[in-house]
C-alpha cells in the first residue's frame, strides 16, 4: 500500500522530471501525419456526388452527402490533431514552478476516482467516473499523460476502461475519441496551454469537461447512430453503408420498407406513401390527386381514365339527347 509520505516523494521526483521537460525546446516531427489521405477522400467524395446529381440520380446523391459530411467531420478532426501536436512556442509559456506541479500532482488524488505516477513510464494517469451523454453510458475513461512527449507530440491519451464502441467503428469509443486520441474542439488551445505551462491539474480538469460534453457538429458517431442507423418505419438497426433514404422527407429507410412509386420513380417511406383508390396501387403522395367529386386519391393514370370516363358519358348524354329530338320531330311530321 503507498502511503502519503511515498506519494509525495513521487510527486517531487515527477515534478522535477515534467519541469525539466517542459524546458526542453520543441521540435516539429509531425509533419509526416498531415492528414494528406483524408483530404484526397473528401475530394474524391465531392466528385462523385457532383457526378451522380448531374446525371439527376438523388438516391445515390442523398447517400453521398452522408458520406461527405463524415469525410468532413473526419477532416476537420485530423487537421486539429495535427494542430495540437505543433510544438508550443517557449517564448508564449509562462511554466509554473516544480512546487505547483507537486501541489496540482496531489489534488489530482481527491478530484478523480484514481491517480496513479509512474515513474519508470513516465506517467500521470487519471481515471474519471462513468461518462454518459445524452442516456449513452460509455463507461469510466483513463487520461494518461507521457511527460516525456511535452512538446514533442500529443503527450496524453484516453483510454476506456471498459470500452462500448458503435457498431460502424471499433476505433471509436468516445464520440469525441478514436484511436485513444481526443477530438479537443473548443478545449484545443486551453489543453495545449495547460501542457506547455505545467497546471496540470487544470489540464485533467478540460479533458474530463471535453468528455462529458457531446458536440454534435463534430463527432467521430454521433449518439443516434452509435447503434446504427435506425429505420424511420420499422427500428431496424442499419450499417450506415447499406442504409437508404426517403427521396421525399429524407429519414432513413431500410430496404423492406421502402416503397417504389412507379409515377416519379422514387423511393419513399410509409409516412410518404398513399394508395392510389381505383387501381389500389402505391405511390408517394406527391403523385395521388383528390377526385373532387368522389373525394378519392387517385393516380394519375386512373385521373385520367376517369377523365375520359365521364367525357365519355357526356358524349352518350348528348347523343341520346340528339336521338330524343329526332323521334320527336318524326313524330310530328307524320
Amino acid at each position: 500500500m503507498t502511503t502519503q509520505t511515498e506519494i509525495g516523494r513521487l510527486a517531487i521526483r515527477a515534478a522535477a522530471k515534467i519541469h525539466e521537460r517542459l524546458h526542453t525546446p520543441g521540435r516539429l516531427n509531425c509533419v509526416d501525419r498531415f492528414p494528406g489521405t483524408a483530404w484526397d477522400r473528401l475530394r474524391n467524395s465531392l466528385w462523385r456526388h457532383r457526378k451522380v446529381e448531374v446525371r439527376g440520380w438523388q438516391t445515390a446523391a442523398n447517400a453521398l452527402l452522408y458520406d461527405l459530411d463524415y469525410q468532413t467531420g473526419l477532416l476537420i478532426s485530423q487537421l486539429q490533431r495535427f494542430r495540437n501536436e505543433l510544438p508550443s512556442s517557449g517564448r508564449a509559456n509562462r511554466i509554473v514552478a516544480p512546487s505547483q506541479i507537486v501541489a496540482d500532482l496531489l489534488a489530482l488524488e481527491t478530484e478523480f476516482e484514481s491517480a496513479t505516477i509512474d515513474l519508470k513510464e513516465g506517467t500521470v494517469t487519471v481515471q474519471t467516473e462513468p461518462i454518459e451523454l445524452e442516456s449513452l453510458w460509455l463507461g469510466p475513461f483513463d487520461v494518461r499523460l507521457w511527460w516525456e512527449r511535452l512538446n514533442v507530440r500529443r503527450a496524453y491519451e484516453v483510454i476506456a476502461i471498459d470500452p462500448q464502441r458503435p457498431s460502424k467503428d471499433d476505433s471509436v469509443t468516445h464520440p469525441h475519441v478514436q484511436d485513444r486520441l481526443l477530438c479537443e474542439g473548443d478545449a484545443a488551445l486551453p489543453i495545449k496551454a495547460a501542457l506547455a505551462e505545467g497546471r496540470l491539474f487544470d489540464f485533467f480538469l478540460l479533458v474530463r469537461q471535453t468528455l462529458q460534453t457531446y458536440n454534435s457538429s463534430s463527432p467521430y458517431v454521433r449518439i443516434s447512430e452509435w447503434d446504427g442507423i435506425h429505420c424511420k418505419d420499422c427500428g431496424w438497426s442499419m450499417e450506415a453503408d447499406g442504409a437508404g433514404s426517403c427521396d421525399r422527407c429524407d429519414e432513413n429507410v431500410c430496404s423492406e420498407c421502402s416503397t417504389y412509386c412507379r409515377s416519379c420513380d422514387r423511393y419513399v417511406c410509409h409516412g410518404c406513401t398513399g394508395e392510389c383508390a381505383e387501381c389500389e396501387s402505391a405511390f408517394c403522395d406527391a403523385c395521388l390527386t383528390l377526385d373532387d367529386p368522389a373525394q378519392r386519391l387517385l393516380c394519375k393514370t386512373c385521373l385520367e381514365k376517369g377523365a375520359n370516363t365521364d367525357d365519355d358519358d357526356d358524349q352518350g348524354r348528348f347523343a341520346a339527347a340528339a336521338d330524343a329530338v329526332c323521334l320527336g320531330q318524326t313524330a310530328a311530321a307524320a
